[in-house]
């Protein structure tokens, strides 16, 4: 990763399920991925609160964070409470309900020469794409399904700046 996105920017969601990158080769699922403040690539895992109360689990996710450290990779168990705090609900909130919008195929070609060239405003995107009445869903929907990256530490708003994820996450 070449650190060009803003911090606390979500890329996608991963999976790494037969890549033995969990503790003693085992798999691991880390829900979110997302560049840090200080350009470290971090993964999350999202967990029930009671998780904290369970010493073996506390041992499994202590040991996949040192597992993964190997690799200049940060590891954080993220509570079901802790993702209620704002304005990173409010985000997930909104991004999910343009998770099932397919946007034209025209729109994608738009937004994506947009971005070609660097961060664009959701506004200045909106305004961009041939079909305005669904320009918004389209590049809401292609945040949510990790083709495009904003801030998730602020409110999606006019605003936010959008940018194309990096590929080399899969």
């Amino acid at each position: 990763l070449d650190g060009k996105l803003p911090a606390r920017t979500c890329l996608i969601f991963v999976g790494t399920e037969g890549t033995g990158l969990g503790p003693n080769g085992g798999d691991a699922s880390p829900d979110l991925a997302f560049i840090d403040s200080d350009d470290v690539l971090t993964l999350e895992e999202i967990k029930p609160d009671q998780i904290l109360t369970r010493p073996d689990s506390l041992s499994y996710f202590g040991s996949l964070s040192q597992t993964l450290a190997q690799y200049g990779i940060r590891y954080r168990l993220v509570t079901a409470k802790s993702l209620r705090l704002e304005p990173r609900l409010s985000n997930c909130k909104l991004l999910a309900a343009y998770r099932r919008h397919t946007p034209s195929r025209e729109s994608v070609v738009q937004i994506f020469g947009a971005l070609a060239e660097g961060p664009v405003s959701l506004e200045a995107l909106t305004r961009i794409t041939t079909n305005q009445n669904h320009s918004v869903a389209s590049v809401l929907s292609l945040v949510a399904g990790g083709m495009l990256a904003v801030d998730i530490s602020r409110p999606i708003t006019p605003s936010t700046l959008v940018q194309l994820t990096h590929t080399e996450i899969h």
